[in-house]
């Protein structure tokens, strides 16, 4: 399961590409500068405290490494497609 798309479960058989969690275009609609960072943490919902360490990553670099280059280029282009002139104004 590690080396899987977390979508389409695809095993081995594609590439798996760094899908950006925030897509570039919003990123550069939203005018963030280059040293944005972006916070990272897990809580437990009981405590409400943090149960694993914080990670920082840069705004520009957040990336998913599970995803298949079928479903990157694919149905996910398509849909930030759509998104856009609905996200953008």
């Amino acid at each position: 399961m590690a080396n899987s798309c977390l979508f389409c479960g695809a095993n081995g058989a594609g590439v798996l590409t760094n899908e950006h969690v925030i897509p570039q275009w919003l990123l550069e609609h939203l005018d963030l500068p280059a040293n944005d960072m972006l916070f990272q943490g897990v809580a437990s919902s009981a405590t409400d405290m943090l149960i694993q360490p914080p990670r920082i990553h840069s705004t520009f670099n957040f990336v998913q490494g599970h995803v298949c280059e079928e479903c990157n280029t694919g149905w996910m282009s398509r849909l930030e497609g759509v998104a856009r002139p609905i996200l953008v104004p």
